[in-house]
């Protein structure tokens, strides 16, 4: 009987090779925004218009500033866990974006990844919380983002260049596998 199963496995496995040239099968590519739309809205729980407030902001912010929509979307998801985390729900600050110098809006205070008190930014809708983020960085009282605001629309480089924002030394791999998973470069096709 055992050699029975194994001579069955092997002829499974030669037919899938034959057929499939031994290819491995991939899973279908997301051809355009509505699909992508689509995929956000189950992914991040939230609805149409949530979505796509976020992804209207982005574009809006690649015509200003050159940042590729992909990049502000893998950013924004990566940061804000989805769109779910206490920030995101109860101060719509999407990118965990700080209190500093030149803010002067509503704080809200929680404590930061160290266990340490931290003022966060509280901002009336999310996509200010995304116009927040490109003002942030493309703001000349931050030099560190040089590299960055030099990029174009080059979503690698944008990303490498903003690495300086980040803590977490996997933070690029971390984004570009956001915008991966969720196939935001359909939005600068």
């Amino acid at each position: 009987m055992k050699k029975n199963i194994l001579q069955t496995g092997v002829m499974v496995a030669l037919c899938f090779l034959m057929t499939t040239n031994g290819a491995v099968a991939q899973p279908r590519p997301f051809n355009d925004e509505a699909e992508v739309m689509q995929l956000l809205m189950s992914r991040c729980k939230r609805d149409y218009e949530y979505i796509a407030e976020l992804v209207n902001a982005a574009k809006q912010i690649k015509r200003l500033y050159d940042i590729p929509v992909q990049v502000t979307l893998g950013v924004v998801i990566l940061e804000s866990n989805g769109t779910q985390s206490l920030l995101a729900k109860e101060a719509n600050n999407l990118i965990g974006a700080t209190c500093s110098f030149d803010w002067e809006d509503k704080p809200v205070f929680y404590k930061d990844h160290d266990g340490m008190v931290t003022c966060f930014r509280v901002y009336p809708r999310p996509a200010d919380s995304v116009f927040g983020f490109a003002d942030f960085i493309m703001s000349p009282d931050r030099p560190w983002y040089e590299d960055a605001r030099n990029c174009n629309w080059d979503a690698t480089c944008w990303i490498d260049g903003l690495s300086e924002y980040a803590t977490d030394k996997q933070w690029p791999k971390k984004v570009k596998d956001t915008i991966a998973n969720y196939h935001l470069d359909v939005f600068d096709e």
